[in-house]
């Protein structure tokens, strides 16, 4: 399955045709209610193929208008429930997933083009006076929903763990410096029932994608990126866009910047660099976050004083301590420098990229050990004659050993091919071009570097699926020397034994104490468990959780009597 297509035709001035596909607002009501909307699917697939047909056969650019209004919000609903479909799920997506992610991609197109078309007939002639505050309420409404619907573009992408297509920032830019350049970048829009300083504008727009970028949308669980969504709604008015090219005393302070011209996101800019230039088609731009700042710390402090997070308006949703945690990493992250890291990376060497790994608990047992999992199997045939037990495992077929045991893979099956982009201390960007299995964050990913003797357990921080189908993460390694074992449940009955299951035991070393990676779900405290090792089998009791993953818990434990 491609990555979604961003081609297409340019985007031109146009005159209402003779027999429109919707001539006025009771047909469109008309197509509604005869509108074959079943789920997201439909509806995204309806207002694609209603809306391109608009385009072809437009009405009057008024009556146009008034249509889009109307479908707007109802096209939005059909995005976030689209959404669904595709956001945070493990990458590559697959052929269904790909597909949703494609008609939220076309929807938020045909929307964008369409209020492109009326924004450019509406401007056509001179731009807006002061004098004409009609004209210009509905350029300004017109240039919104244009950043709107390409910022929703982008949003998308984020939530299905998918590289931004440069045109993407191209088109987003591209609409927002019309915005500027028409001076209605920042006319509040009319919302009835909304504060005036609530009210969305074009910049306010624009800033949301913005703001979304630097926020680390890769490694962002579905949860806390779900958290941020909101937030981005209440406060992205809170960001100004400064021009350093006419505003020369803050031009020379560090900041967030972007080229207005350019086809990237935003990047953190030096006092040197974020500057000013004489020309007037100076391109450089700039994020002011000094009242966002205020209001996060305003925030963080009443969390820290035990307000709840409801209490200071960050949703009903949201929960503690995570919502405190991830205010204090938008506070750096918007507002201040990127951090030096702890430990710095190391680009990989020429001859030193090629890396085995294999996903999973499972996958990583295999590699780990080196040999298929040894399920404990015995079955016992009651014989009539002697009306005793008697263990048959040398008549056990390859049946009943299928259904006995889960089936193990073989080490080599689940060893994937890799390459090291860089590394560091604790942990390692790997890239995959090849078809794979697919990962989510959090996930358990045994990665073994080129020359290593040893397979190092890591987990999956960050991952994004390019353009090209490729997969690129993150992967922060677990404290300890990974070993495997197996473990079940300690049952009171000796002639009933559970089903080993495969584990892996991590040593740490110096005096600590080790963990152990259990299978997702396991942990329960207190819960006795038998551990399987070369050296026999022993009882242990689970005393807390250290860490819980995709596909895992790391859990501490006990000798048990």
């Amino acid at each position: 399955m491609s990555h979604p297509s961003v081609a297409g035709n340019a985007d031109s001035d146009f005159l209402p045709a003779s027999r429109p596909s919707l001539p006025d607002l009771e047909s469109c009501e008309e197509w509604l209610t005869t509108a074959s909307m079943g789920d997201s699917r439909q509806a995204c697939a309806a207002f694609i193929l209603q809306i391109g047909e608009l385009a072809a056969s437009p009405p009057r650019h008024a009556i146009y208008l008034q249509i889009l209004e109307r479908l707007r919000p109802l096209a939005k609903g059909a995005l976030i429930e689209n959404a669904r479909r595709f956001a945070g799920k493990a990458v590559p997506l697959s052929p269904t997933e790909q597909t949703a992610l494609q008609q939220a991609f076309d929807l938020c197109r045909v929307m964008m083009r369409s209020y492109r078309r009326l924004l450019r007939a509406a401007t056509r002639s001179e731009p807006p006076t002061p004098a004409s505050r009609e004209l210009r309420d509905d350029i300004a409404l017109l240039a919104a929903r244009t950043i709107e619907f390409a910022g929703l573009q982008i949003d998308n992408f984020y939530r299905a763990r998918h590289d931004v297509p440069d045109e993407c920032w191209r088109l987003l830019h591209e609409c927002y410096s019309t915005a500027d350049t028409l001076g209605v970048s920042q006319v509040a829009l009319g919302q009835p029932g909304r504060h005036p300083r609530r009210m969305e504008t074009a910049m306010s727009l624009y800033v949301r994608p913005l703001l979304q970028s630097m926020a680390h949308p890769y490694g962002l669980p579905l949860r806390e990126s779900q958290w941020l969504g909101g937030w981005l709604r209440k406060w992205s008015a809170k960001v100004l866009i400064v021009n350093p090219g006419r505003s020369r005393p803050s031009g020379d302070q560090a900041a967030w910047g972007f080229d207005i011209n350019g086809t990237a996101a935003p990047h953190w800019m030096p006092a040197d660099a974020a500057g000013h230039d004489d020309a007037p088609d100076n391109a450089v731009r700039r994020l002011d976050t000094t009242e966002l700042r205020r209001s996060l710390r305003k925030r963080l402090l009443a969390l820290e004083a035990g307000k709840s997070p409801s209490e200071i308006g960050l949703g009903a949703d949201c929960v503690q301590p995570a919502a405190g945690e991830l205010l204090k990493v938008l506070l750096n992250t918007w507002c201040s420098a990127p951090a030096t890291p702890r430990f710095p990376r190391r680009a990989a060497t020429q001859g030193s990229t090629a890396v085995v790994a294999a996903a999973g608990l499972i996958g990583a047992h295999a590699v780990i050990s080196g040999k298929a999992f040894e399920q404990e199997v015995r079955i016992w045939d009651y014989t009539r004659r002697g009306a005793a037990y008697q263990q048959s495992e040398d008549r056990l077929d390859a049946n009943a050993l299928a259904t006995a045991a889960p089936t193990a893979p073989d080490p080599v099956a689940v060893a994937e091919a890799w390459q090291l982009v860089d590394e560091s201390a604790v942990g390692f960007r790997l890239i995959r071009q090849s078809a794979g299995a697919r990962l989510a964050q959090r996930q358990l990913l045994a990665v073994r570097p080129h020359g290593a003797a040893q397979f190092i357990l890591s987990e999956v921080r960050w991952l994004t699926q390019g353009c090209d189908q490729s997969v690129t993460v993150g992967t922060q390694a677990l404290p300890g020397l990974a070993t495997p074992c197996a473990v079940r449940p300690a049952t009171a009955d000796p002639s009933r034994p559970a089903a080993f299951v495969q584990a892996l035991l991590l040593s740490v070393g110096r005096g600590l104490p080790p963990t152990l990676v259990l299978p997702s779900g396991s942990y329960q405290p207190e819960r006795v468990l038998e551990l399987r090792m070369e050296g026999g089998i022993r009882r242990i009791r689970l005393s807390g959780l250290a860490g819980r993953g995709y596909d895992y818990d790391r859990v501490a434990f006990s000798a048990s009597a």
